[in-house]
Parts: C-alpha cells; structure tokens; sequence
C-alpha cells in the first residue's frame, strides 16, 4: 500500500498526532500544516495550554486548516490513547530503564502495521513529556541533532517524524501485518496495571512510597512483552483467582497496610 494523495486509504489514516499541552498556538498551527503535507490527518490535542482555534494557528495552518478545525481536544493523554495498540513517545532524554532511545528511521516503521492503532506523543514546548506520561509509550524516539544545540522546537520535532512517516509509507516500507491476536489496546493494560498495582499494596508486596517506580518497571517488562488481548485476560483472572482464594482462607483484604517494611523498601 502506498500513500495515496487522491484521499483513498492510507497506512497513515489509522495514526494519530498527540500533542500534550501546547503553550502556543503558531506551534499547533504549524502542526497542522505540516501533517496535511505529510498525509496525517488525526490530530488530537491533550488540555491545551493555548486557543488552537486562535487567529495565529489558523494562519500557520493555511491549507491545514481542516486539520486543525477537526481535531480533537481531550484532558488527558489516557483518553487521547484510548483503542491504541502501538504508542511511541519523543524525547530528548535517555531514559533511566533499559529501554532505548530511538531515531524516528528506525522507530516509526512499528507504527505504520496494518489494522492496528498507533499514535505519537509530543511533550510540552517547556519541559518535554514526563516520565509518567512516557510510561503509556512502549518505545521512545529521540531526534538526533547537533550536541552543541540540539533543541527542536515543538512544530520542527512534528516536522521531522511526519516526514520520515510520509517516506516510509510512500515506499511501502510498513510493518507485516500482525497475523497473529491484535495486542491488548492501551486502556486494557491501563486497566491491568491498577489491578496490579492494587493487587500487590493489598498483599504487602508493594509499599505505597515505592509503588510508583515498581509498577514503572512493570510496565516496561509487559510493553517489551506486548501481550495480547487473551494473554492479557489470562493475567487478570490468576489475579483474580488469587485474590478470591485469599479473602475466602486468608481474610486477604485485611493483610492491606500490615506487613513491615523490609530494608529495600525504607
């Protein structure tokens, strides 16, 4: 498949822009212009720190008007990845897990497979993504640039990955469609850590000062893994199971608070 620009159906369509609170409007606009150059149409904006719909992003945007009045505007970065399988974050900070940091060429491919949702996250002009927002990507790209001054602003970083997504997708270099069961979505895994997460404080595993980093490391352990949507469902019911049997023989709801906390965790 290859990018068609008479409006039929693209690798691209089922990809999705996310920018996490803007601070300006000319950056939003520019956004949108790049992406009608590029063949992106899905923009979604998480709580704007600026009018999107102002007098200036409307004039950046000239012939990506339409992206701009269609986008969606949503509060959290959660909503804005609901349905996802693939999510890719940008940054320019290496991160402190074992996880690497990606050039867009050898990254973006993964988001361009067939029948799957994908989307890519870009931070605040200010301060970049956090590290909890990273934690919703399973891999992270950074763009390599002059060390003497390597900052991108937010429209130029948009620019560069809309423009390798163009090319990868204008010469079909895709990802083979996933032939076996689609991954869990975004909002199953979302739901999956809090039962976790809940499931280990009850049981003492987990202390409420450490929790945050611990399911931190969960979480890169089960992105790298990308389970699917009945592996996932197999997870949740061994929790499940084990939660029943604790409070049926070991009063499992009261154990929550009580056990001390061992040395790695003070």
């Amino acid at each position: 498949m290859s990018v068609d620009e008479n409006n039929q159906s693209s690798p691209l369509d089922r990809l999705r822009i996310i920018l996490v609170e803007p601070a300006g409007a000319l950056n939003v606009g520019s956004t949108a212009r790049i992406m009608r150059n590029m063949g992106l149409s899905r923009l979604i904006i998480v709580n704007p720190a600026c009018d999107i719909l102002a007098e200036e992003a409307r004039r950046m945007a000239v012939h990506g008007i339409e992206v701009l009045e269609n986008c969606s505007r949503v509060a959290t970065l959660g909503e804005a990845l609901q349905g996802c399988h693939r999510i890719i974050a940008t940054t320019s900070k290496p991160r402190h897990l074992n996880t690497p940091l990606e050039t867009p060429r050898a990254a973006l491919p993964w988001l361009l497979t067939p029948n799957l949702e994908s989307a890519l996250i870009f931070g605040p002009e200010d301060r970049g993504l956090s590290n909890s927002e990273l934690n919703h990507a399973q891999r992270f790209v950074g763009i390599p640039a002059n060390p003497q001054y390597s900052s991108l602003n937010l429209a130029q970083a948009v620019a560069v990955c809309s423009y390798e997504l163009y090319q990868m997708a204008r010469e079909n270099r895709l990802e083979p469609p996933v032939e076996t069961l689609p991954n869990a979505t975004f909002e199953a895994l979302e739901g999956y850590y809090q039962h976790l997460e809940s499931f280990l404080l009850k049981i003492g595993y987990l202390y409420p000062h450490t929790a945050a980093a611990r399911m931190e490391k969960f979480r890169q352990f089960y992105h790298r893994a990308r389970p699917t949507v009945e592996e996932l469902a197999l997870l949740r019911g061994i929790i499940g199971h084990i939660e029943s049997i604790g409070q049926l023989f070991l009063g499992l709801d009261s154990l929550k608070g009580k056990k001390k906390n061992s040395p790695s965790d003070r």
